[in-house]
């Protein structure tokens, strides 16, 4: 199982190529106390490296989490454990939803290939692993979730607990139809495919993406549309406005970046689907500042442009990413006026800020 490899942008891999085998000694299961190791899969992307979380969850779990993850960070997190302790799982899950972004089910093996010199670094494979019992609390708290069938495998929570769980499930976006399933005596059933999305469990992939809609801001207009997905937080937007007096016939302004983004110089606004060309935006067609909602930039549009837009052609803003505490990438946000959306935006560039 290379679920990661599949989601990630790669830019080279030097270790991982053809031949790819997990190692026929690969280490039993592990079922001691959790512990939190720096994983890799030798290649040089963004996803590359993970952090393996393995075996069971004690009292002392979280506190472990916290020292591991103030030294080495936790955007990916690969969840491998019998259960153990629900009130420890609870608190680990909380943690989980502070620092990290993804959270996978899978066990991290050492990576086989018998035509790699015998010195090369060791990298790492992910096979199928198992979140047992209060290690599905625990994986509950990733922001973006992704399991396969059979690898979750609810029960054994006590039912005294039933009040803190069904906080904690509402807390971390769980549905209630889970609770049972959770507190069920002994050992549970692994969930299906349908079971773990039904459940709330997965949403990796999801977003929500709201139509264009007119605000006012200051004296005039303007229309923003809103993208929201497990790992963005309070979204990504959009905002298309004119100002007064300016010779520019429209803006477009992306917010949304992590904290800590350095704001670009260059952004790319493409107008009519993936196969158009491009313009790279800089200079004065380009405004990047902080403002009191994160850091936003702005590119000017001409006047084709404008009204390629307002004709449905479909548009995207990209730039670069670099956060300063954590290795970044390339954001995007894309969009296609419907006719309401145009009846929108039509509203907010006839009342110019």
């Amino acid at each position: 199982m290379t679920r990661s490899w599949a989601r990630i942008l790669w830019l080279a891999v030097p270790a991982l190529m053809a031949g790819q085998a997990i190692a026929a000694d690969a280490p039993p299961r592990a079922t001691g106390p959790m512990t939190f190791v720096s994983a890799s899969n030798g290649g040089n992307c963004i996803g590359c490296e993970w952090t393996a979380a393995e075996g069971t969850i004690t009292a002392a779990t979280p506190a472990a989490f916290d020292a591991y993850a103030a030294e080495n960070g936790c955007p990916v997190l690969h969840l491998d454990s019998p259960g153990g302790d629900p009130a420890a799982a609870m608190a680990l899950g909380r943690r989980i939803r502070e620092r990290c972004v993804d959270v996978e089910v899978g066990r991290t093996v050492p990576y086989a290939d018998p035509t790699m010199p015998a010195d090369y670094p060791k990298v790492e494979d992910t096979a199928s692993g198992r979140c047992e019992g209060a290690c599905v609390l625990a994986f509950l708290g990733g922001r973006s979730r992704s399991a396969e069938a059979g690898e979750l495998v609810p029960g054994g929570v006590p039912e005294n607990l039933r009040p803190q769980v069904a906080a904690y499930l509402a807390e971390m976006g769980g549905k209630a139809e889970l609770l049972p399933r959770l507190l069920a005596a002994g050992a549970g059933k692994p969930l299906g495919s349908d079971e773990v999305a039904s459940l709330g469990l997965a949403n990796a992939g999801e977003e929500a993406r709201t139509p264009w809609q007119t605000s006012a801001e200051g004296k005039g207009t303007i229309a923003t549309m809103t993208l929201k997905t497990p790992t963005n937080g309070s979204g990504e937007t959009l905002t298309l406005f004119c100002r007064r007096g300016d010779q520019t016939p429209a803006y477009l302004a992306y917010s949304g970046f992590d904290t800590g983004t350095e704001l670009p110089d260059t952004a790319t606004l493409q107008i009519g689907g993936p196969t158009a060309a491009s313009r790279d935006v800089t200079g004065p067609d380009l405004e990047s500042r902080d403002s009191p909602d994160g850091p936003e930039v702005t590119v000017a549009l001409s006047q084709a442009e404008r009204d390629a837009i307002l004709a449905g052609q479909p548009f995207s803003l990209s730039m670069d990413a670099l956060p300063t505490v954590a290795p970044g990438g390339i954001v995007s946000l894309d969009s296609t006026l419907t006719e309401t959306d145009r009846k929108a935006v039509r509203d907010a560039l006839a009342h110019c800020l």
